[in-house]
């Protein structure tokens, strides 16, 4: 057990110093090392959370948002910086309620293993209905978080500073959207880590899809055609 520990503490103490890099270079996005790391970021987000596969949950979900934090640090310009940390810390205590009992306390939940809560969780429909609008209820929360989505305009391309010097519209787009899909991200990791089951994943998948559907159809049947400015706005709502 001795190696697996080790090498999940190197990757996270990594991890660590990525994010601690990104919060003092950001400031300088000319500096030569910050647009090397800001690049090591990117590939980082996705390799080391998949090489780490640790048993335990909160060491699985910090390397996942550190790993997601990193570059999205990079790309953030004023307060929204903050956004994914309390994001986190908002899903981290749902995972707490959802996967132990109230009277387990946060350092035994702290090493708790993945998929062995003390809570024997019975997923009813009523059950699988609320986790499904609590899935909903935060990929909005990330589709609002950090601007307007319905409006890439909405997004100044000066977030990429730290990772291109001269305007790069297909660079910086892709940039963009890297940090537009940082939020859900993480969303969906931890969700999938509630999800004990690949049944429980296709059952909050289908859900979470008959919402949708719903909200579609309402909006459809408020699009109207009278008047120029409804008209337009009820298209740009749907």
């Amino acid at each position: 057990m001795a190696g697996p520990e080790s090498r999940h503490k190197i990757l996270i103490y990594f991890q660590i110093f990525m994010i601690s890099i990104a919060s003092i270079f950001i400031n300088s996005p000319e500096f030569i090392l910050t647009r090397i790391f800001s690049w090591l970021s990117i590939p980082a987000l996705l390799i080391i959370p998949v090489t780490l596969s640790s048993p335990i949950l909160s060491v699985q979900l910090v390397s996942i948002f550190l790993g997601i934090a990193t570059p999205f640090v990079y790309l953030s310009l004023t307060y929204e910086v903050f956004f994914i940390p309390s994001l986190y810390f908002t899903l981290f205590i749902l995972l707490k309620l959802e996967l132990s009992e109230a009277s387990t306390t946060w350092k035994e939940f702290w090493f708790q293993k993945i998929g062995s809560g003390n809570r024997i969780r019975q997923f009813d429909l009523a059950n699988s209905f609320r986790l499904a609008w609590l899935h909903l209820f935060f990929v909005y929360l990330s589709f609002f978080g950090i601007g307007n989505i319905a409006s890439i305009n909405s997004f100044d391309p000066s977030a990429s500073r730290c990772f291109v010097s001269v305007f790069n519209p297909f660079v910086m787009m892709i940039l963009l959207l890297i940090k537009i899909i940082c939020p859900f991200l993480l969303v969906a990791c931890v969700f999938r880590l509630l999800m004990l089951t690949s049944k429980e994943v296709e059952q909050n998948f289908l859900i979470v899809l008959y919402f949708c559907q719903g909200m579609a159809l309402h909006m459809f049947l408020n699009v109207t055609n009278v008047g120029s400015w409804n008209a337009e706005r009820s298209i740009f709502d749907f």
